[in-house]
């Protein structure tokens, strides 16, 4: 009985800080700019709404579609033993337009996938440091790129990071 509670707790800490950390980085901060009074917030509306429409007039010539995966994936970053860090990444697939059921009808199998590559990124020092520098962010994509590919032959084109933040422990 004692040898189950140190891993129930374990996993019980686990969840709950990953849960507060999509939580916290969900949540929309607003915060007002002092020069012009204008709420971030709704700068980043427009500009995402001008964005979309911006989108999908320039790619609907390209027949390429995005669908963003439904949840954020939670990688934890490891050293010496111990959780050092939780890095949340959004991440996007491009696909040909038309094709979102079939990829959606994959999801499972490519976040398992994607999640592994994120880990073995993380495992390498990937998200140590400096991990938004070029370098690091490329071989990240590249990675998540080709991993995506062989989930999704024919159908994934590239993988899009749209977030990603680090949460120290």
């Amino acid at each position: 009985m004692k040898k189950l509670i140190f891993p129930v707790l374990m996993g019980i800490v686990g969840v709950s800080g990953g849960a507060a950390a999509g939580f916290y980085f969900k949540t929309t901060h607003k915060i007002e700019d002092t020069d012009t009074g204008v709420h971030e917030t709704a700068v980043a509306a427009e500009h995402d709404t001008e964005h979309e429409q911006t989108d999908t007039t320039t790619h609907a010539n390209a027949d390429v579609e995005y669908a963003k995966l439904n949840n954020q994936f939670v990688v934890p970053v490891v050293a010496g033993g111990k959780m050092e860090a939780m890095i949340i990444l959004g991440l996007s697939v491009e696909i040909p337009a038309g094709q979102q059921e079939a990829l959606f009808e994959l999801e499972p199998k490519l976040r398992d996938a994607l999640f592994s590559t994120m880990l073995n990124h993380a495992n390498l020092g990937g998200f140590s440091g400096d991990f938004t520098s070029p370098s690091m962010m490329r071989a990240l994509r590249e990675s998540l790129d080709q991993t995506a590919q062989s989930v999704a032959p024919g159908l994934a084109r590239s993988v899009l990071i749209l977030e990603i933040a680090r949460q120290d422990m």
